[in-house]
């Protein structure tokens, strides 16, 4: 018979929020019909990432969370396995566009949930995934 997985209590100080921040985000951009700023710069992306961070933050008030970000350009992971992703698509350019913030010097799946958390996780070359991994076991 399979385990029962609960999850820890609203505010509980013993746990810790994981969250690979490129889910959110392509989970927000597919989910949400296109919004756009007033200078037309795509932004539903960015609100819905938002979005659920806010929600996370009112019903389960962590006390801890790590967010993972994909490091820039090749990762060690598609190095290793050149079938990774070998099939998908390159994002739609509106969602790279929306990701920049207006100067497009931080992007915004950094700025966002620093602003939000504090804390974040960035490794050379890594998925977030792979960089929660490899956190998960130390």
């Amino acid at each position: 018979m399979a385990e029962s997985t609960q999850l820890p209590a609203p505010a509980d100080p013993e746990s810790v929020h994981i969250i690979d921040i490129s889910g959110y985000i392509f989970r927000a951009y597919h989910a949400l019909p296109p919004l756009s700023s007033s200078r037309g710069e795509p932004t539903h992306a960015v609100r819905g990432v938002v979005s659920m961070l806010m929600k996370l933050f009112e019903e389960r008030k962590p006390t801890r969370i790590c967010v993972a970000v994909d490091a820039r350009g090749r990762s060690v992971r598609r190095d290793r396995f050149p079938e990774y992703k070998a099939n998908r698509d390159a994002p739609p350019p509106d969602l790279v566009l929306g990701m920049e913030n207006s100067a497009g010097t931080q992007p915004i799946s950094s700025s966002v949930p620093l602003m939000l958390t504090r804390t974040w996780l960035k490794s050379p070359r890594q998925r977030g995934s792979s960089a929660l991994a490899k956190t998960s076991r130390s």
